[in-house]
């Protein structure tokens, strides 16, 4: 039985700096006889760091990580690229159980071509306790090792394929990072708010568009679509250049149809050209949409109620208590409010204050 965990520890590495880190609680003994009676155990950590240096050109990092056993054969695939410059493209990998002795068909490949990294790393015998920092190579049960790849990506090139295998080892793949020189944009939206009114089908949508985790300006003209569950509403554009870390506020005026549910949610997604489908190469493509659940303000059906009367003779003025024309009504008193107008009831402006003696401001 193996298994990996990961924590984040940004906060202590940027407290504490550079230095010795460790960890513990790490001895197995109580646990290889009853878990691992195979003989294979271990224990091991390691610190992925990714830092920010402004004199170097613009990157994208994927990190992928879990835990895939090879043999025989693994495979991760590198989409949304838009490479401008293969120098210094290179590829790391932590992996363990990994043994010297032992090199059958032991490969890294990029787009199909097999790599190396000597003296630690011949082509066929990638998994062997080595660490490509350090120039260690008694680590045993693990190997930290990096590749450059820049003669294995072209520029241009939209998407890499990355292939491990083992022909008899048992290796576990922990994590693998590449750094490319691919420079995209990432169109992502927020909606910020919404306003509607009584009584009316339209929705004001209030929304944000950024282009923060890129390495790219997201274009101007950009299309914005806006979905009522999944039927199309409406469509918009940004209207400038979003540098990186740039965003831009908009406002779209939206209508829900006739006899559609009153209890729905709005969708808003950037890089949709309406047909759910985007027009911009980004170096995420499934952070681009928003929703927030919307509850038209419907205005039921009207009720006449009973004329209230008074005989005040000589005087045009009488009090009237307006409960007494919610008789026929189950209701109660703290739920009601009474307003002069329809206008003053949909925007729940200046009701009746004292409605059980209300004097009358014309006669009838």
């Amino acid at each position: 039985m193996f298994f990996a965990a990961y924590a984040d520890i940004t906060d202590a590495v940027i407290s504490q700096g550079n230095g010795t880190y460790t960890i513990s609680d790490f001895d197995l003994t109580s646990v290889i006889a009853p878990y691992c009676s195979s003989g294979a155990n271990f224990g091991g950590w390691a610190i992925t760091v990714i830092y920010e240096d402004t004199d170097l050109p613009l990157n994208q990092l994927n990190i992928y990580d879990g835990l895939q056993s090879v043999p025989t054969f693994l495979s991760i695939t590198l989409n949304n690229l838009n490479v401008l410059d293969n120098e210094g493209a290179k590829i790391g990998f932590i992996a363990w159980e990994g043994d010297s002795g032992i090199a059958v068909n032991e490969q890294l490949a990029i787009n199909g071509n097999v790599i190396s990294n000597f003296p630690l790393n011949p082509a066929n015998n990638a998994f062997n306790g080595t660490n490509s920092f350090t120039g260690a190579t008694a680590l045993y049960n693990m190997d930290i090792d990096v590749y450059n790849i820049q003669n294995n990506i072209n520029i241009g090139d939209t998407s890499a394929t990355i292939t491990l295998t083992s022909g008899q080892d048992f290796v576990m793949i922990n994590n693998i990072i590449t750094v490319l020189n691919s420079q995209l944009p990432d169109a992502t939206i927020v909606i910020d708010d919404s306003f509607l009114n009584c009584g009316d089908t339209t929705i004001e949508l209030f929304y944000s568009v950024n282009n923060f985790n890129s390495t790219a300006a997201l274009p101007a003209n950009t299309p914005i679509a806006f979905y009522l569950d999944d039927l199309l509403i409406g469509q918009s554009l940004t209207a400038n250049i979003l540098q990186i870390g740039e965003s831009e506020t908009s406002t779209i005026i939206v209508t829900v149809p006739e006899n559609y549910n009153p209890n729905s949610t709005i969708i808003a997604s950037v890089d949709d050209d309406g047909t759910m489908n985007g027009i911009i190469n980004e170096t995420n493509e499934n952070n681009n949409s928003d929703s927030i659940d919307i509850e038209l303000l419907i205005i039921p059906d009207s009720i006449n109620l009973p004329s209230l009367t008074a005989c005040n003779e000589g005087f045009e003025v009488g009090s009237f208590n307006l409960f007494d024309a919610l008789e026929s009504l189950s209701y109660n008193e703290d739920d009601i409010s009474f307003y002069m107008s329809l206008n003053a009831l949909e925007t729940a402006s200046s009701p009746i204050a004292i409605p059980t003696s209300y004097n009358n401001v014309s006669n009838p």
